[in-house]
């Protein structure tokens, strides 16, 4: 047990130097701004989490020794009960390390209580240094944001204070005044619980026939305050421990004085209690969606609700103790609770626990010779004939193309076959068992599949398809015209004019040759070609030979005897009807 002690000792010191993630901030607060030689009071270290689930910090303290003296530390009340470094006390600071085992969420969670004790006049500054603050993430990523010090005065004598007075004379009145309406900003709505812990303004709009005002704060609701304070608009009061408190304020006029407010502070800042995760059935179990216990307790606000959530998954919000876990699916998990209380404060604990595979199916034949556009897949295997088996066809980018549950037959023996044209691209079957109660197996996968074009010619183990057909045709028929160009070229000294005008009018069709082909490119570069295609690129091929034949006539005419180019352009004619067969 202690050597366990030790190894999380020393992986929780390392966690708090990890990569950081900013969030949280640690505070120092105290219930005034202003001590006298001789006087004693606390300060607290609290925790703002910021929505971040924490469980360890630490921090070191620093004071002026001439000015303050620690009496004593208070480790009663944090939320932290595992002391790596219990408060050690030196001159001019104190040091300390904690941790849960559990994880807390609030505005103002408990870390220590320090006591201290004024020895000199001067300014008290309490700094905060070498902290951090830990994230329940399983890796201890550091979230600290941001230290908030304390600044006290510390005197030889402190007189009793009193707030901001205003000058000015008060109307006449006709009658009593009114109740007093008031603004407290770190507790705006006195129906709700609150989980904060600071010093706090109280404000309002004094009407002109007040001439003073009374007000107290305390823990009865049905408190008469008697004395005016005089003529203000704005009270501070020190930091509220947990508990239900009341602020009680009245006016006073000519006539007398007014009805009493009692305003409503409810402040929680203690956590709900540690709790277990426990699953009655046991584990590991194969239970599709296990039940699942868990209860914590809050003694101020009380649970409001709890949070489940399993991976990483949005969690799932109940307010009972206990529930079934959505559908699992097979292997290991990690399951995390956060028990929430009225006032905002969170508890979490998580738990490792694993699914079980029901008896998983076989993949015996997959066909593999799957063509574009026409669909054919087939698959079967074996399964336990008690089962259905989920059969999916998945692309590449995981997306499932087809989905469909098959019952085995008697021996066991299941089968799938998707007719469903596919685009040219490799896919995937994923199949698994499922029970009647709905458990799955693992998933098993097939071999990738291929989905590719419908070859046109076979030469040898050489698969040609129609794309690479017109590829080598479109190069054909543009070396036939290069050569073409070549030819007339070497006849310009002899003939300069009429090469001039069959240049002309070569250069013609060869632009409209040009236009074609981009006709047959846009048509045939969509992998997914119909069973019609074929007959199409025929009909253009026709019209691409009735353009050879106008060449042919241009050249004829316009450069008379050149025996050579019109044999060529006869010959390229030929040459392709015969590839394409075509009389």
């Amino acid at each position: 047990m202690k050597k366990l002690i030790y190894i999380l000792t020393v992986v929780f010191v390392f966690s708090l130097f990890v990569s950081r993630v900013d969030a949280a901030t640690l505070n120092l607060t105290a219930s005034s701004d202003t001590y006298k030689i001789g006087d004693t009071f606390d300060v607290n270290v609290k925790i703002d989490s910021e929505n971040e689930s924490i469980n360890g910090v630490q921090a070191t303290v620093k004071f002026d020794s001439t000015l303050l003296e620690v009496v004593k530390t208070d480790k009663a009340s944090s939320v932290f009960d595992f002391w790596l470094t219990d408060p050690a006390i030196e001159t001019g600071q104190l040091s300390f390390i904690a941790a849960s085992t559990a994880g807390y969420d609030g505005q103002s969670l408990q870390v220590l209580g320090i006591i201290f004790k004024v020895k000199g006049a001067g300014t008290g500054d309490i700094t905060l240094s070498d902290a951090a603050i830990t994230a329940a993430d399983g890796s201890g990523s550091n979230v600290l944001s941001q230290n908030n010090n304390l600044t006290v005065a510390l005197a030889s004598s402190v007189g009793k204070t009193k707030p901001t007075q205003i000058i000015r004379e008060p109307s006449l009145a006709a009658g009593s005044p009114a109740k007093p309406v008031i603004s407290v900003s770190l507790y705006p709505d006195p129906a709700k619980w609150n989980n904060v812990s600071a010093n706090f303004f109280i404000s309002w709009k004094l009407p002109s026939d007040v001439s003073g005002v009374a007000m107290v704060l305390d823990k009865s609701g049905s408190t008469i305050p008697a004395e005016s304070e005089g003529l203000f608009e704005s009270k501070q009061f020190s930091a509220l421990n947990d508990g239900i408190y009341y602020i009680h304020a009245r006016y006073k006029n000519n006539i007398g004085w007014g009805p009493t407010l009692h305003y409503k502070i409810a402040n929680d800042t203690t956590p709900p209690a540690k709790f277990s995760i426990i699953f009655p059935d046991g584990q590991p179990t194969d239970l599709p969606m296990p039940v699942i216990t868990y209860k914590s307790t809050d003694s101020l606000s009380g649970i409001a609700r709890y949070e489940i959530s399993v991976d990483q998954n949005a969690p799932i919000i109940v307010s009972t103790s206990s529930s079934n876990l959505p559908l699992q699916i097979p292997g290991k998990h990690v399951l995390k609770i956060s028990a929430y209380d009225n006032a905002g404060n969170a508890t979490q604990n998580s738990l490792d626990y694993e699914i079980i595979s029901i008896e998983p199916p076989t993949i015996t034949l997959t066909n593999k010779n799957v063509f574009t556009g026409e669909g054919g897949f087939f698959i079967s295997g074996t399964a336990n004939s008690k089962f259905k088996v989920r059969v999916e066809l998945k692309d590449k980018s995981g997306n499932a193309v087809y989905t469909d549950l098959k019952i085995p037959d008697e021996k066991g023996s299941w089968n799938a076959s998707i007719d469903t044209p596919l685009k040219k691209q490799t896919y995937q079957f994923e199949v698994a068992t499922v029970d009647s109660r709905g458990a799955v197996s693992t998933v098993l996968k097939s071999e990738l599949l291929t989905v590719r074009d419908r070859p046109i010619l076979t030469i040898g183990s050489i698969e040609i398809t129609l794309t690479w057909f017109f590829v080598l045709f479109i190069l054909i028929v543009l070396g036939a015209f290069g050569l073409g160009y070549t030819s007339v070229k070497f006849a310009e000294d002899e003939r300069s004019l009429d090469t001039i005008m069959a240049g002309r009018d070569i250069e013609n069709v060869f632009n409209l040759f040009k236009k074609d082909i981009k006709v047959i490119l846009s048509k045939y570069t969509d992998q997914g070609l119909e069973s019609n295609g074929v007959m199409e690129a025929k009909v253009l091929l026709e019209k691409l030979l009735s353009r050879m034949e106008e060449l042919k006539g241009y050249v004829k005419e316009d450069v008379g005897d050149i025996g050579n180019q019109r044999h060529f352009l006869r010959s390229v004619v030929n040459k392709i009807k015969d590839l394409l067969h075509i009389k």
